[in-house]
């Protein structure tokens, strides 16, 4: 899969800077001749690609099925999930409410915290804060996470951050902070708790209104049962 997306990256960047409206046919030439060789061997489902500069959108291309079974095409409205890429998008979310004054980014963010704290272990829970929590620095535990299917039952937070969770393990200081760099998917998920103890609104709705909506993302998503536009 790495060589896939690395040959994907090939195309596009190779291409990119010829996909101007002169030269969008070509460009799709090329995208439809390998494309479809490249996800029949590498056995993926499909694909979507735009191609952005700046603020235009230059071209959306999709190749193969969101769901093989009953052949459905993916379209340019296709829901993927993006995995961490979103961590992007909810530190976005979380700096609006440092804009708005709601949390300080340097304070230790257990001052914020109602639902859950992060708990002393070795280390001083005071020193966790959400700039090292944004920038992994915070020495906090579980760099990812095994994920969830869409039909299964998904834990509280609070009980996801206290190990109940698909095996990943409970969310706690493993390391001093602000020592060195150590990714924690488990961190952001205090972020997440913290967005919602802060705004009294559900995550994915306080991310739809407040980053999604005013980018124009129209279909784009936190909720894990939102389905993709036809």
């Amino acid at each position: 899969m790495n060589k896939f997306i690395i040959l994907i990256l090939f195309l596009i960047s190779s291409c990119s800077l010829h996909a101007k409206q002169t030269k969008s046919l070509e460009f799709s030439k090329v995208l439809d001749k390998e494309i479809p060789l490249i996800l029949e061997k590498s056995k993926a489902r499909g694909i979507a690609i735009s191609i952005v500069q700046g603020n235009e959108v230059l071209g959306s291309y999709s190749y193969g099925h969101a769901d093989a079974e009953n052949r459905t095409p993916i379209t340019h409205k296709t829901l993927f999930n993006v995995g961490s890429i979103s961590k992007v998008i909810t530190a976005w979310g979380a700096m609006i409410l440092v804009e708005q004054g709601k949390v300080e980014l340097d304070k230790p963010i257990n001052d914020y915290l109602k639902s859950w704290k992060i708990p002393n272990s070795q280390f001083d829970a005071n020193k966790v804060t959400l700039r090292n929590i944004l920038s992994h620095t915070a020495g906090l535990s579980l760099s990812g996470y095994n994920g969830w299917n869409a039909e299964d039952p998904l834990p509280t937070l609070v009980e996801s951050l206290e190990g109940n969770n698909t095996g990943d393990g409970a969310v706690k200081i493993i390391h001093e902070p602000d020592t060195k760099w150590s990714y924690s998917g488990g961190g952001y998920t205090i972020v997440q708790l913290l967005i919602e103890d802060l705004t009294n609104q559900s995550f994915s709705n306080y991310m739809t209104e407040n980053v999604l909506l005013p980018l124009g993302m129209t279909n784009s998503s936190f909720d894990i049962n939102r389905i993709s536009p036809a």
